[in-house]
């Protein structure tokens, strides 16, 4: 069976199953989380991993163990970015790729990329889950640059480094583009422009074509498979503290990073064997050492994402609770959920029926047909101009203007999605994105 790259799809879909990790990372400024972390995969081929442990938090005896679980999550997946995006200086240094732009802009879509085209090639009971950790490697950047403002400090445009917050829209932009059922909703309520997610699906084509071109040319041949491959191998340095021997656990545990070390392995053709070390570093970052041909990984970082994550849902959950009780904070917004809209019967005007739409998905058109059905249940079909099929479904109902849709599927995508309408005529309905006629 011939190997290429689309292995490494294949083990990131994988590392989603074996992690078990459901978060809902929600809202622009962190929301309030619902995690449940390392629960068994009900998948009969997988083999059933090893508890994911909740990682220390500094100065986290008073975090609550619900969100410290969630940090564990969000972190573990950073760190999954962090790994591929070192792997992308990697395979520039190694395999020679011509890069004509900033180079950490480059391995940061090197990232979004594969972990993309693995969202989009996972069972769907699976996308839910890779989607939250694209995003948590997404919100690193973002609660990173809020840390960064909060200090007082000013950026160094001069760093080769792009300053965090658009390290955050971008992964953003690729996100959108891959699945924007998904990543719209996130999107739109950080702030992206319809103008700009327009562009990210035309870049989004632009770069993904170039990338592929970039890798095939060095896809091992099958003479190449049987006389045996460079390959990536862990090794570990000093923990630094006592503490942080747990992050060098989830290393060990094999069941999360090995099947990305062997699947890039397998994928192309590397000139030497890849050194990947875990250690204590005295310094938060990540590096590839071209010299050494080693990717390290610091446990200082791990940290860092661990308490920056910790310290973000807090406040987030704080925030929720002083404007709204216990009302947890909705998907893709920062505010707590609205009391719920009175049922669609009470409208003036009766939505209930099935509806033909035109429809614009991240720039392109798009044909959907919603039912809204009077037990207060809806289905949505939308097919996009280039033949890719969407379907969500849950419940519905209206407050004066604004429809409301709170999903039950499919995974991942933001809920509840509080859409303002128009109505020219009984039969007409209008929104930002489409136009409405009532068939049914």
């Amino acid at each position: 069976m011939q190997v290429t790259r689309k292995q490494l799809v294949l083990a990131a879909i994988g590392v989603v199953v074996l992690m078990g990790i459901t978060a809902r990372i929600t809202s622009n400024d962190g929301g309030t989380t619902s995690n449940t972390l390392a629960e068994k995969s009900t998948s009969p081929s997988t083999k059933p991993p090893a508890e994911l442990p909740t990682l220390p938090i500094t100065g986290g005896a008073n975090v609550p163990p619900e969100i410290a679980r969630a940090a564990t999550g969000m972190a573990v997946s950073s760190m999954i970015f962090t790994f591929f995006h070192e792997s992308g200086h990697m395979l520039v240094s190694e395999l020679k790729l011509p890069v004509t732009g900033p180079q950490e802009d480059v391995v940061d879509e090197f990232a979004s990329f594969v972990l993309t085209e693995a969202l989009k090639s996972a069972p769907e009971d699976n996308k839910g889950n890779i989607a939250d950790i694209i995003y948590a490697g997404a919100l690193s950047w973002k609660f990173s640059a809020q840390e960064f403002a909060a200090g007082g400090a000013k950026f160094p445009y001069y760093d080769e480094h792009p300053p965090d917050e658009r390290r955050f829209y971008s992964v953003l932009c690729v996100a959108t583009a891959a699945d924007p059922l998904r990543f719209i909703g996130r999107a739109v309520a950080d702030g992206v422009p319809q103008a700009r997610l327009e562009k990210c699906a035309r870049e989004y084509k632009e770069k993904y074509a170039a990338w592929n071109e970039l890798l095939k040319t060095h896809e091992p041949t099958a003479k190449q498979r049987r006389g045996g491959l460079h390959k990536l191998t862990m090794a570990y340095g000093p923990v630094g503290r006592a503490e942080w021997g747990a992050f060098e656990n989830i290393y060990r545990q094999g069941q999360i990073f090995q099947p990305m070390f062997d699947a890039l392995s397998s994928s192309v053709v590397l000139p030497e064997d890849i050194t990947v070390k875990a250690q204590g570093c005295d310094q938060v970052n990540a590096w590839w050492s071209p010299q050494d041909k080693t990717i390290t990984l610091c446990h200082d970082l791990f940290q860092h994402e661990v308490d920056m994550f910790a310290k973000a849902l807090v406040a987030a959950t704080r925030k929720a609770q002083g404007a709204g009780g216990d009302t947890p904070a909705p998907a893709g917004g920062g505010a707590p959920a609205p009391p719920t809209p009175r049922p669609a019967g009470a409208s003036p005007i009766s939505l209930a029926g099935v509806w033909s739409c035109q429809v614009l998905v991240n720039g392109m058109n798009g044909q959907e047909e919603m039912r809204l059905n009077p037990d207060a249940s809806f289905r949505v079909h939308v097919v996009t101009a280039n033949g890719q099929v969407m379907d969500a479904w849950g419940r519905w109902s209206v407050q004066g203007n604004v429809l409301r849709a709170d999903y039950a599927g499919p995974a991942g995508i933001p809920t509840p999605e509080l859409i303002p309408f128009s109505m020219p005529s009984p039969t007409v309905m209008q929104t930002s994105s489409s136009t409405c006629q009532k068939i049914g």
